[in-house]
């Protein structure tokens, strides 16, 4: 039925079958390959091109490797726990192991190995990887590999063809071997993006504008790359460009369409996602979790420090091409909308959002009035900012950004003008904490790829934080300042622990989680009120259904 009902839909809305001049095209055909409740993370063809190797975490399990089968519709385990496949050729696996959840939120990051299909015991090859890709020769793989806070493509390993302060994803070599197209997508915390393609020697080129939400990727044929992304929102549809940039809309449908591999004679897997992102909370004076989803993609921004009002943006097909930013009593009361952008911090005093325009080009910040007011540019002159925070005066900014050619650093500047300054070297984030402040306003709690450093606000040098690890969130200090409570994401649940500074000893605090955690992809890192009593932490549901599609054209 599913199967039935998804190609109606593709056929109803995508206009397939007819050419640019009416001439009649293939219809393609649909056969479902998964059956299980959860979110399906990669997909690619099996050397058997009528079976699929993919990676799912069903039923709120962790993420294992599955192979179908072509005449069943049950699929095999392949015994790989916690793992995430991401390259196949010929009999050889690349996949990814001890993996967490990247600093851009969307994609894992862990050990790169290489494993038999059907053998037990891996190889481990790379650290800090988040995708890759084999040769066509199957004899060398390019990888996407995280190094001082860059995201860069590297093929062979070590040699650097491509390097961005924002993230890249789905690389894919061509059939020659010549190029490797790829998606660019230039902020962290949103996968907006552009389709890319690299020579060996280094020289890459855009083919096509950004797109809202840009995921999946994969040669069509020599010449095309086809790819899943929308303009607005995140229904992406099936598309198609060519190496001289020409487009195409090839299949749409009600939904999320993502692209995981190709095949020859227009054979492609691709999943049909249903996701929705929301935000669920503990408000003052209540004993109980509120669901404070607003619309289809709640994406929690910030907390007030009383816990009462709660910063958010609408990243899906409600919030529109620019997204929508808006604040909630945590209480449950209507949400006031604010204005467009991508909400970062809510001020101290409770009288403006700092939000990021992602797509204007550049992108900058804006402050927007909670009541009554009017936005207030903020200008970061050649700096791209991405996230920030307020000093508890409201009256500075703490940001980080980078300027074209350099990595991310942080910033402080005064609200109403000036100059930003540097405070720490390239390499440093403030991601998405808001209360990163140390009581006596003294020092800043910042990310960097190794963990959690501690640096002046005034500026120094940098000072690594005992016991942190990769992917630390710095959420709040301790009242008494001399722990930090300290974030750490997964698919499921977003755990909590308490760092204390001196010793660097790690004590389990809480864990925040959905009551159902089936195709649960990411649990972001909670907002905490001053009394640490009081919260509101984000989730991201997806329920997939993986098909092989053949006869696109």
């Amino acid at each position: 039925m599913a199967a039935a009902l998804i190609a109606l839909a593709i056929m109803g809305a995508a206009g397939y079958f007819l050419g640019r001049r009416g001439t009649l095209r293939s219809i393609p055909t649909f056969r479902e390959l998964t059956f299980r409740r959860g979110a399906l993370t990669s997909a690619r063809f099996a050397p058997d091109p009528r079976s699929a190797i993919y990676s799912a975490a069903w039923e709120g399990n962790p993420q294992a490797v599955f192979i179908s089968s072509p005449n069943s519709t049950e699929s095999r385990d392949l015994g790989l726990a916690k793992t995430k496949i991401v390259s196949v050729s010929s009999g050889q696996m690349a996949i990814l192991r001890n993996f967490r959840v990247a600093d851009n939120a969307f994609t894992y990051v862990g050990t790169l190995a290489q494993l038999s299909i059907g053998a037990d015991a891996p190889r481990d090859l790379l650290d800090d990887v988040e995708d890759a890709d084999w040769a066509p020769d199957g004899s060398s793989l390019a990888v996407v590999h995280d190094v001082g806070g860059k995201s860069r493509l590297e093929y062979p390993v070590g040699k650097v063809l491509y390097e961005t302060a924002g993230w890249i994803s789905n690389p894919r070599f061509s059939t020659k071997g010549d190029l490797i197209a790829f998606i660019d997508h230039s902020l962290l915390g949103d996968d907006g993006g552009t389709v890319s393609i690299v020579t060996l020697n280094g020289k890459k080129s855009d083919l096509t504008q950004r797109f809202a939400s840009a995921v999946g990727l994969a040669w069509g044929s020599s010449d095309e790359i086809w790819f899943t992304a929308t303009a607005t929102g995140f229904s992406r549809s099936l598309r198609g460009v060519t190496l001289s940039g020409a487009e195409r809309e090839l299949l749409s449908a009600p939904g999320t369409l993502t692209l995981h591999d190709s095949g020859p004679g227009g054979r492609a897997l691709i999943s049909r996602d249903a996701m929705r992102a929301g935000a669920i909370g503990l408000a003052p004076g209540e004993n109980k979790q509120r669901d404070l989803s607003w619309q289809d993609w709640t994406v929690p921004a910030d907390i007030s420090e009383d816990g009462k009002v709660l910063l958010f943006t609408e990243a899906g097909e409600a919030g529109g091409g620019e997204y929508a930013v808006f604040t909630r009593d945590t209480s449950g009361a209507p949400a006031v909308r604010l204005g467009q952008g991508t909400s970062r911090a809510l001020s101290p005093d409770l009288k403006f959002a700092l939000v990021l325009r992602q797509n204007l080009s550049p992108p900058d910040f804006v402050l927007l009035p909670t009541g009554v007011g009017q936005q207030r540019v903020l200008s970061t002159g050649s700096i791209l900012p991405n996230f920030g925070m307020f000093s508890p005066d409201s009256k500075r900014l703490f940001f980080d950004g980078h300027e074209s050619g350099h990595g991310s650093r942080i910033y402080v500047t005064n609200i109403d003008g000036g100059t930003p300054r540097p405070i720490t070297p390239e390499g440093f984030t403030v991601g998405r904490s808001s209360r990163a402040l140390s009581p006596d306003n003294s020092q800043l709690a910042v990310l960097s790829h190794e963990g959690i450093s501690l640096v002046p606000v005034e500026g120094g040098q940098p000072k690594f934080v005992a016991g942190s690890k990769p992917g630390d969130i710095p959420l709040r200090w301790t009242k008494d300042g001399q722990s930090l409570l300290i974030g750490i994401r997964s698919e499921t649940e977003s755990a909590v622990v308490r760092l204390h500074l001196q010793s660097g000893v790690r004590t389990p605090w809480k864990a925040f989680s959905a009551s159902d955690v089936a195709g649960l992809t990411g649990s972001s890192a909670p907002l905490l009120a001053a009394d640490e009593e009081h919260y509101v932490f984000g989730y991201v549901r997806n329920l997939s259904d993986l098909f092989l599609v053949e006869h696109l054209q």
